[in-house]
Protein backbone atom coordinates (compact mmCIF):
# COMPACT_ATOMS: atom_id res chain seq x y z
CA UNK A 1 0.00 0.00 0.00
CA UNK A 2 1.28 3.28 -1.17
CA UNK A 3 -0.96 6.00 0.06
CA UNK A 4 -0.56 5.48 4.10
CA UNK A 5 -3.96 5.53 5.82
CA UNK A 6 -5.20 8.53 8.16
CA UNK A 7 -4.83 7.79 11.77
CA UNK A 8 -6.30 10.17 14.70
CA UNK A 9 -2.90 12.45 15.65
CA UNK A 10 -3.39 12.87 11.95
CA UNK A 11 -6.89 13.60 12.07
CA UNK A 12 -6.40 15.76 15.35
CA UNK A 13 -4.01 17.89 13.21
CA UNK A 14 -5.78 18.42 10.10
CA UNK A 15 -8.75 19.52 11.99
CA UNK A 16 -6.51 22.36 13.72
CA UNK A 17 -5.22 23.44 10.94
CA UNK A 18 -8.34 23.26 8.81
CA UNK A 19 -9.96 25.74 11.59
CA UNK A 20 -7.09 28.21 12.59
CA UNK A 21 -6.11 29.09 8.96
CA UNK A 22 -10.24 29.30 8.06
CA UNK A 23 -10.20 28.03 4.58
CA UNK A 24 -13.18 26.06 4.41
CA UNK A 25 -14.38 27.88 1.19
CA UNK A 26 -10.95 28.40 -0.11
CA UNK A 27 -10.16 24.69 0.27
CA UNK A 28 -13.79 24.00 -1.34
CA UNK A 29 -12.85 26.41 -4.21
CA UNK A 30 -9.50 24.63 -4.74
CA UNK A 31 -10.80 20.90 -4.53
CA UNK A 32 -13.63 21.85 -6.90
CA UNK A 33 -11.29 22.96 -9.27
CA UNK A 34 -8.65 19.84 -9.00
CA UNK A 35 -12.07 17.38 -9.00
CA UNK A 36 -12.69 18.59 -12.49
CA UNK A 37 -9.31 18.22 -13.21
CA UNK A 38 -8.85 14.66 -12.24
CA UNK A 39 -12.23 13.84 -13.47
CA UNK A 40 -11.35 15.15 -17.49
CA UNK A 41 -8.17 13.13 -16.29
CA UNK A 42 -5.99 15.63 -17.48
CA UNK A 43 -7.99 16.56 -20.80
CA UNK A 44 -5.84 20.29 -20.60
CA UNK A 45 -2.45 18.08 -22.11
CA UNK A 46 -4.49 18.17 -25.18
CA UNK A 47 -2.85 15.99 -27.92
CA UNK A 48 0.32 16.05 -26.85
CA UNK A 49 2.15 15.36 -23.06
CA UNK A 50 4.92 17.98 -25.00
CA UNK A 51 2.76 20.95 -24.88
CA UNK A 52 2.97 20.97 -21.13
CA UNK A 53 5.90 19.41 -20.45
CA UNK A 54 8.14 22.67 -20.37
CA UNK A 55 5.83 23.54 -17.17
CA UNK A 56 8.04 20.61 -15.52
CA UNK A 57 7.60 22.29 -11.90
CA UNK A 58 3.70 21.79 -11.99
CA UNK A 59 2.59 18.76 -10.11
CA UNK A 60 -0.97 17.24 -12.19
CA UNK A 61 -3.34 14.93 -10.88
CA UNK A 62 -4.40 11.94 -12.70
CA UNK A 63 -6.78 9.03 -12.41
CA UNK A 64 -4.94 6.50 -14.28
CA UNK A 65 -4.61 2.67 -14.92
CA UNK A 66 -1.64 0.63 -13.59
CA UNK A 67 0.26 -1.45 -16.24
CA UNK A 68 2.82 -3.67 -15.49
CA UNK A 69 2.47 -6.20 -18.18
CA UNK A 70 5.45 -5.39 -20.00
CA UNK A 71 7.67 -5.61 -16.63
CA UNK A 72 7.78 -2.01 -16.41
CA UNK A 73 5.69 0.43 -14.55
CA UNK A 74 3.50 2.69 -17.05
CA UNK A 75 0.29 4.55 -16.12
CA UNK A 76 -2.44 4.50 -18.91
CA UNK A 77 -5.24 7.63 -18.73
CA UNK A 78 -8.74 7.25 -20.00
CA UNK A 79 -7.71 8.44 -23.89
CA UNK A 80 -4.82 6.11 -23.82
CA UNK A 81 -1.78 8.16 -23.54
CA UNK A 82 1.07 6.83 -21.54
CA UNK A 83 3.06 7.84 -18.78
CA UNK A 84 6.38 6.53 -17.46
CA UNK A 85 7.70 7.14 -14.09
CA UNK A 86 11.34 7.53 -14.13
CA UNK A 87 11.33 5.12 -10.70
CA UNK A 88 8.40 3.05 -9.37
CA UNK A 89 9.53 4.67 -5.98
CA UNK A 90 9.59 7.77 -5.12
CA UNK A 91 10.01 10.19 -1.92
CA UNK A 92 7.24 12.36 -0.29
CA UNK A 93 7.34 14.02 3.38
CA UNK A 94 10.39 11.83 3.92
CA UNK A 95 9.02 8.72 3.42
CA UNK A 96 9.86 6.48 0.13
CA UNK A 97 7.08 4.28 -1.44
CA UNK A 98 6.92 1.78 -3.70
CA UNK A 99 4.82 0.73 -6.61
CA UNK A 100 4.67 -2.99 -7.18
CA UNK A 101 3.23 -5.57 -9.42
CA UNK A 102 0.21 -6.14 -7.00
CA UNK A 103 -1.14 -2.77 -8.21
CA UNK A 104 -0.84 -4.03 -12.02
CA UNK A 105 -4.39 -3.45 -13.74
CA UNK A 106 -5.87 -0.89 -11.20
CA UNK A 107 -6.93 2.29 -11.18
CA UNK A 108 -4.67 4.70 -9.35
CA UNK A 109 -4.78 8.22 -8.08
CA UNK A 110 -1.43 10.18 -8.88
CA UNK A 111 0.33 13.41 -8.49
CA UNK A 112 3.45 13.93 -11.09
CA UNK A 113 5.61 16.35 -13.12
CA UNK A 114 6.39 16.09 -16.61
CA UNK A 115 10.09 15.67 -17.48
CA UNK A 116 11.26 18.27 -19.34
CA UNK A 117 10.89 18.00 -23.54
CA UNK A 118 9.98 13.99 -22.69
CA UNK A 119 7.03 13.76 -25.09
CA UNK A 120 6.81 11.33 -28.07
CA UNK A 121 3.71 11.02 -30.25
CA UNK A 122 2.75 7.13 -31.10
CA UNK A 123 2.15 7.96 -34.99
CA UNK A 124 2.05 11.51 -36.20
CA UNK A 125 -1.68 10.78 -37.30
CA UNK A 126 -2.54 10.19 -33.47
CA UNK A 127 -2.72 12.33 -30.96
CA UNK A 128 -1.95 9.74 -28.06
CA UNK A 129 1.63 10.60 -26.41
CA UNK A 130 4.01 9.05 -23.92
CA UNK A 131 5.54 11.11 -20.97
CA UNK A 132 8.49 10.45 -18.93
CA UNK A 133 6.95 11.55 -15.50
CA UNK A 134 8.04 11.75 -11.66
CA UNK A 135 5.64 10.90 -9.61
CA UNK A 136 5.19 12.94 -6.17
CA UNK A 137 1.74 10.83 -4.76
CA UNK A 138 0.43 7.47 -5.67
CA UNK A 139 -2.86 5.76 -4.06
CA UNK A 140 -4.49 2.24 -5.22
CA UNK A 141 -8.24 3.39 -5.30
CA UNK A 142 -9.13 -0.16 -6.01
CA UNK A 143 -7.35 -1.68 -3.26
CA UNK A 144 -6.50 1.47 -0.72
CA UNK A 145 -9.82 1.96 1.69
CA UNK A 146 -12.37 -0.65 1.79
CA UNK A 147 -13.62 -0.91 -0.97
CA UNK A 148 -14.08 -4.20 -3.54
CA UNK A 149 -15.89 -5.92 -5.39
CA UNK A 150 -18.28 -8.93 -4.81
CA UNK A 151 -19.41 -11.00 -7.32
CA UNK A 152 -22.26 -13.27 -6.36
CA UNK A 153 -25.57 -14.97 -6.33
CA UNK A 154 -28.51 -13.06 -4.79
CA UNK A 155 -28.93 -14.61 -1.81
CA UNK A 156 -25.82 -16.57 -0.78
CA UNK A 157 -23.85 -15.67 2.32
CA UNK A 158 -21.87 -13.09 1.12
CA UNK A 159 -24.24 -10.92 -0.53
CA UNK A 160 -24.59 -7.81 1.34
CA UNK A 161 -27.19 -5.98 -0.63
CA UNK A 162 -30.08 -6.90 2.25
CA UNK A 163 -27.56 -6.30 5.11
CA UNK A 164 -27.21 -2.30 5.38
CA UNK A 165 -27.61 -0.98 8.01
CA UNK A 166 -29.60 2.24 6.77
CA UNK A 167 -30.09 4.05 10.23
CA UNK A 168 -26.32 4.20 10.21
CA UNK A 169 -25.42 4.90 6.17
CA UNK A 170 -24.18 8.04 5.77
CA UNK A 171 -23.65 8.57 1.93
CA UNK A 172 -24.77 12.13 0.85
CA UNK A 173 -23.95 11.77 -2.61
CA UNK A 174 -22.55 9.89 -5.50
CA UNK A 175 -20.88 12.88 -6.98
CA UNK A 176 -19.17 11.28 -10.42
CA UNK A 177 -19.35 8.18 -11.75
CA UNK A 178 -16.99 7.16 -15.04
CA UNK A 179 -15.69 4.23 -17.09
CA UNK A 180 -12.05 3.88 -17.60
CA UNK A 181 -11.76 0.91 -20.09
CA UNK A 182 -13.06 -2.18 -17.60
CA UNK A 183 -12.97 0.02 -14.55
CA UNK A 184 -15.52 1.79 -12.57
CA UNK A 185 -14.61 5.32 -11.11
CA UNK A 186 -17.30 6.71 -8.60
CA UNK A 187 -16.50 9.59 -6.17
CA UNK A 188 -18.31 9.01 -2.87
CA UNK A 189 -19.32 12.18 -0.58
CA UNK A 190 -19.86 10.51 2.87
CA UNK A 191 -18.95 10.86 6.99
CA UNK A 192 -15.97 8.84 8.39
CA UNK A 193 -16.41 6.68 10.54
CA UNK A 194 -13.57 5.96 12.95
CA UNK A 195 -13.13 3.74 15.67
CA UNK A 196 -12.35 5.44 19.00
CA UNK A 197 -9.55 8.09 20.39
CA UNK A 198 -7.94 5.19 22.27
CA UNK A 199 -7.22 3.47 18.45
CA UNK A 200 -4.42 4.92 16.57
CA UNK A 201 -5.68 4.06 13.33
CA UNK A 202 -8.84 5.88 11.21
CA UNK A 203 -11.79 3.50 10.65
CA UNK A 204 -12.13 -0.36 9.58
CA UNK A 205 -14.11 -2.98 7.60
CA UNK A 206 -16.56 -2.86 9.83
CA UNK A 207 -17.02 0.52 10.16
CA UNK A 208 -16.44 1.69 7.00
CA UNK A 209 -16.67 -0.21 3.67
CA UNK A 210 -18.04 0.27 0.11
CA UNK A 211 -18.32 -2.76 -1.60
CA UNK A 212 -19.97 -3.21 -4.74
CA UNK A 213 -22.31 -6.51 -5.73
CA UNK A 214 -22.72 -7.86 -8.91
CA UNK A 215 -25.41 -10.39 -8.99
CA UNK A 216 -24.01 -13.05 -11.53
CA UNK A 217 -27.49 -14.90 -11.98
CA UNK A 218 -29.34 -11.99 -12.61
CA UNK A 219 -30.93 -10.96 -16.45
CA UNK A 220 -30.06 -7.83 -18.02
CA UNK A 221 -32.70 -4.74 -18.27
CA UNK A 222 -33.57 -5.00 -22.01
CA UNK A 223 -33.93 -2.02 -24.20
CA UNK A 224 -36.64 -2.90 -27.07
CA UNK A 225 -34.66 -0.58 -29.26
CA UNK A 226 -31.65 -1.65 -31.35
CA UNK A 227 -30.03 1.85 -30.87
CA UNK A 228 -30.60 1.98 -26.84
CA UNK A 229 -28.21 -0.05 -24.71
CA UNK A 230 -29.36 -2.59 -22.63
CA UNK A 231 -28.68 -2.11 -18.60
CA UNK A 232 -26.40 -3.59 -16.07
CA UNK A 233 -27.59 -3.36 -12.56
CA UNK A 234 -24.72 -3.00 -9.68
CA UNK A 235 -25.51 -2.47 -6.27
CA UNK A 236 -23.21 -0.25 -3.83
CA UNK A 237 -22.94 -1.52 -0.02
CA UNK A 238 -22.01 1.34 1.32
CA UNK A 239 -21.55 1.44 5.60
CA UNK A 240 -20.22 3.96 7.88
CA UNK A 241 -21.12 4.90 11.33
CA UNK A 242 -19.98 9.08 10.38
CA UNK A 243 -18.48 10.65 13.43
CA UNK A 244 -16.09 12.94 11.64
CA UNK A 245 -17.53 16.96 11.14
CA UNK A 246 -16.77 16.96 7.52
CA UNK A 247 -17.95 14.32 4.44
CA UNK A 248 -14.85 12.77 2.24
CA UNK A 249 -15.27 15.63 -0.23
CA UNK A 250 -13.40 18.06 2.06
CA UNK A 251 -10.76 15.48 3.22
CA UNK A 252 -9.88 14.31 -0.10
CA UNK A 253 -8.04 17.94 -0.25
CA UNK A 254 -5.62 15.79 1.84
CA UNK A 255 -6.81 12.08 1.02
CA UNK A 256 -7.34 11.46 -1.92
CA UNK A 257 -8.53 7.62 -1.85
CA UNK A 258 -11.35 9.05 1.04
CA UNK A 259 -13.23 9.95 -2.26
CA UNK A 260 -12.38 7.97 -5.22
CA UNK A 261 -12.86 4.62 -5.74
CA UNK A 262 -12.49 2.09 -8.75
CA UNK A 263 -13.72 -1.35 -8.73
CA UNK A 264 -13.00 -3.81 -11.74
CA UNK A 265 -16.17 -5.12 -13.81
CA UNK A 266 -14.04 -7.35 -15.61
CA UNK A 267 -16.33 -10.44 -14.81
CA UNK A 268 -19.66 -8.04 -14.77
CA UNK A 269 -19.07 -6.64 -18.59
CA UNK A 270 -18.04 -10.28 -19.63
CA UNK A 271 -21.55 -11.35 -18.42
CA UNK A 272 -23.21 -8.42 -20.40
CA UNK A 273 -21.59 -9.15 -23.63
CA UNK A 274 -22.62 -12.58 -23.42
CA UNK A 275 -25.86 -11.39 -22.84
CA UNK A 276 -26.02 -8.69 -25.67
CA UNK A 277 -25.04 -8.46 -29.13
CA UNK A 278 -25.25 -4.47 -28.81
CA UNK A 279 -21.96 -2.75 -28.45
CA UNK A 280 -21.98 -1.31 -25.15
CA UNK A 281 -24.09 -1.40 -22.22
CA UNK A 282 -25.78 1.09 -19.53
CA UNK A 283 -24.23 0.20 -16.11
CA UNK A 284 -26.72 1.23 -13.46
CA UNK A 285 -24.98 1.87 -10.31
CA UNK A 286 -27.19 1.77 -7.15
CA UNK A 287 -26.20 3.55 -4.22
CA UNK A 288 -28.58 4.24 -0.88
CA UNK A 289 -28.54 8.06 0.07
CA UNK A 290 -29.51 9.39 2.97
CA UNK A 291 -32.12 11.72 3.49
CA UNK A 292 -32.76 14.43 5.64
CA UNK A 293 -35.07 12.50 7.78
CA UNK A 294 -32.53 10.09 9.19
CA UNK A 295 -33.82 7.37 6.47
CA UNK A 296 -32.01 6.09 3.36
CA UNK A 297 -33.16 5.60 -0.50
CA UNK A 298 -31.72 3.56 -3.56
CA UNK A 299 -30.93 5.93 -6.33
CA UNK A 300 -29.20 5.29 -9.44
CA UNK A 301 -26.30 6.61 -11.26
CA UNK A 302 -25.62 5.62 -14.83
CA UNK A 303 -22.84 5.84 -17.59
CA UNK A 304 -21.68 3.53 -20.46
CA UNK A 305 -19.57 0.85 -20.71
CA UNK A 306 -18.50 -0.72 -24.50
CA UNK A 307 -18.88 -4.73 -24.21
CA UNK A 308 -17.98 -5.08 -27.92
Amino acid sequence: MVAPLLNIKDIKIAKITYFKTKIINTMKKNFNFLLFSVLCLVAFTLSSCFKVSEDSDTTYPLVARVDYSSGTLTLVDSIGNTYVPTSSSFTSDGTTYTITSANDGDLAYIGFKYNRGSSSASSSSSSISTCSITLTYFADIETTFHNSIINTTKGASNDSVNKIKAANDSLVSVDYISMLGKHLLVSLNYYLGTIGSSNTSLGSPKLNYNTVVFYTDQELSKSSSISVPDTLKLWLCHHSIGSLSYTTYYWAYYYRYFYYYGYNLKEALAYASDKSTKDSVVVDFKAKIATNSGSAVWKDFCCKAEIH
